[in-house]
């Protein structure tokens, strides 16, 4: 029988299992950041809560170039998944 522990560790291992290429690892990791401003915020007044939030929507601006960068980005080697060769044991 799967506990509440069980299926909380296979959410994990499957967020992480979706990551595959550099920029989904970015998007998570922009996500994670996000979510770190998004509670300092909560807990701070004044001018640092306004500094706070410029930085998470300059943070999201960023993610939307880089995202917009690798989408019309020409054919790069340091994107492409290296190719394998097959090897035939029979």
């Amino acid at each position: 029988m799967k506990t509440k522990k069980n299926i909380n560790r296979t959410n994990r291992v499957d967020i992480i299992k979706t990551v595959q290429t550099p920029l989904g690892f970015f998007t998570l990791t922009v996500l994670v950041v996000e979510l770190i401003l998004g509670i300092a915020v909560n807990a701070t007044q004044g001018a640092g809560r306004v500094y706070l939030i410029i930085s998470m929507i300059a943070l999201i601006f960023f993610l939307c170039h880089c995202c917009r960068i690798r989408i019309f980005q020409t054919r790069s080697p340091k994107w492409e998944t290296p190719k394998t060769k097959h090897i035939k044991l029979y």
